[in-house]
């Protein structure tokens, strides 16, 4: 994702979008500014935290200028990295937008002013929400969106048309499960699992969602596009989501996908998958290796740190997203003793250098590091053949992309087997 555009930038400030504060200077000054609605608001995050039944969103939007505040401090993040994919992206300008789960209209608000021959829609299942919305739009003088109170359920049916070119929801996938299915949380903790075969033993795909997403399929026009960005914690939770897709008959697109990354309330920050889909199923659907890939590759173009070596699908799944990746030697190393063979890749980027390992035995093993740190790896790499060599047969692939050798002035010799 790039930095934030000037439009952006722009539309912030018109809408009275302020950057970030202080924690500390911020809580006080939402006390000090909005008394006891700005109290209420803090004691009702509070109580979310404890785990009570309470909708803190639902109080920060009984005023524009508190929602404006709080979207300031937590949202504003998300929203900017949302809203500059929505500006870059390469599609035809759509004529009609419906954002489910609009919230206090900001996206909806920036879609308007982005795209002025465009009919905007937003709805939401809060009252104040759309009080809320309905403001800022007379605040920035748009005419060409609207916002409506009620849920999706209600607004497919009564909508029986299928005109719309873009259907965007924004963290509001998880809320259509109305209970967790078989336990199973879309934004369950990053160690929930660890194979391909507990991935392949998901509980039941949600009715609940699938009946969701069929109303969005049914609103949009022949070439319409479905924009979804919701919470994933894990690969797992993220293959479950686009089952339901492909059970909806919606075609995702992994060229198009994107990583949006947010702070909530609580200050916790998140990825959050952005899904790409068109109204029609692709030819060929994307296996379940390329979803995880295309999961972990958000996460991975994140922030680019060390990664001790991790096994398993999560090995290869980084490893298959790591795009444009130039091999430097490869060897395999066939035991004596007859327990199997391990193949070792030694690669780089443009901005990493790393180790793949994988045996017969399914054992699979990635370690990655900035290109800058690359000659530790690379050490390792030549010691451990090296050691290995007193037990096992060596066969070596040296005619490869040596540039990162021989930036770091190193040469390859060949191992004795």
């Amino acid at each position: 994702m790039s930095s934030i555009s000037k439009n952006v930038i722009r539309f912030f400030k018109l809408a009275g979008i302020n950057k970030r504060k202080d924690v500390e200077f911020f809580w006080k000054n939402i006390e000090k500014q909005f008394g006891n609605l700005g109290r209420s608001f803090r004691e009702a995050i509070a109580a979310r935290s404890d785990g009570q039944a309470v909708n803190p969103y639902e109080v920060r939007d009984a005023s524009l200028e508190l929602s404006l505040a709080v979207y300031s401090q937590y949202e504003a993040d998300f929203a900017s990295g949302l809203m500059s994919w929505i500006e870059e992206v390469e599609i035809e300008v759509p004529k009609r937008v419906l954002d489910i789960g609009c919230g206090n209209g900001v996206i909806a608000c920036f879609m308007a002013n982005l795209w002025p021959d465009t009919h905007v829609t937003g709805i939401d299942t809060s009252l104040n929400s759309i009080r809320c919305a309905e403001e800022l739009a007379r605040k920035l003088k748009l005419g060409n969106v609207k916002f409506e109170f009620g849920n999706a359920k209600d607004y497919f049916a009564k909508y029986n048309q299928s005109d719309i070119d873009m259907v965007l929801t924004s963290k509001v996938l998880q809320e259509v499960f109305t209970e967790e299915v078989g336990g199973f949380d879309l934004a369950c903790p990053e160690d929930a699992f660890d194979t391909y075969e507990e991935i392949e033993r998901l509980p039941e795909l949600s009715a609940n969602l699938i009946e969701f997403l069929n109303g969005v399929k049914a609103v949009l026009s022949d070439n319409g596009k479905y924009i979804s960005v919701d919470r994933c914690g894990i690969p797992a939770a993220y293959v479950f989501l686009c089952r339901h897709f492909k059970e909806a008959g919606l075609g995702l697109i992994p060229a198009r996908c994107e990583k949006i990354v947010g702070e909530d309330v609580g200050g916790y920050k998140e990825s959050f998958p952005l899904s790409f889909l068109k109204k029609t199923p692709l030819a060929a659907e994307p296996s379940t290796e390329i979803i995880i890939s295309l999961h972990k590759k958000m996460l991975l173009s994140e922030k680019l740190e060390c990664i001790n070596p991790v096994d398993g699908f999560v090995a290869e799944a980084l490893y298959l997203a790591i795009g444009d990746k130039r091999p430097v030697h490869e060897a395999e190393l066939i035991y004596r003793n007859g327990s199997g063979i391990m193949k070792m890749h030694l690669f780089h980027s443009e901005i990493l250098a790393g180790v793949y390992k994988t045996t017969s035995r399914g054992m699979r093993q990635l370690e990655i590091v900035p290109l800058a740190e690359a000659s530790a790896v690379v050490d390792a790499y030549f010691n451990e053949i090296s050691k290995l060599s007193e037990y096992c047969d060596i066969n070596e692939n040296v005619s490869l992309d040596s540039s990162l050798l021989n930036q770091l002035g190193l040469e390859v010799v060949q191992s004795k087997a």
